[in-house]
């Protein structure tokens, strides 16, 4: 009850229409999570507390690497495809006609 008590709390902070007073909610949810002395969730609320810098600035600016960790994924499915690679290069090459949006057509 106490860790879904905790995600929820999190979730109202991260959902919050004021960005303002927003790194005081996010140290006192750290604190009271060390306070319960549960380790998993301690482990995310040190995690929280070592990336708190960009996630305020991904509330702030609304943005994140949800494009990029897509790609990334795409890419590590490709080299899985191919059950690896001879060398960089080759592997370069593939992401790029892949992914690149080339266009691989010969005008004159």
């Amino acid at each position: 009850a106490l860790a879904w008590y905790f995600k929820e709390q999190a979730r109202d902070i991260w959902h919050g229409n004021c960005v303002r007073g927003t790194k005081q909610r996010w140290l006192e949810w750290i604190a009271l999570i060390k306070a319960s002395n549960i380790k998993p969730l301690i482990s995310v609320a040190e995690t929280v507390e070592s990336k708190l810098w960009g996630i305020l600035n991904a509330m702030r600016f609304g943005v994140s690497n949800g494009l990029a960790e897509a790609i990334n994924s795409q890419i590590r499915l490709l080299r899985v495809k191919a059950m690896g690679y001879r060398n960089t290069e080759r592997f370069k090459r593939a992401i790029l006609f892949h992914f690149g949006k080339l266009d691989m057509g010969f005008h004159h």
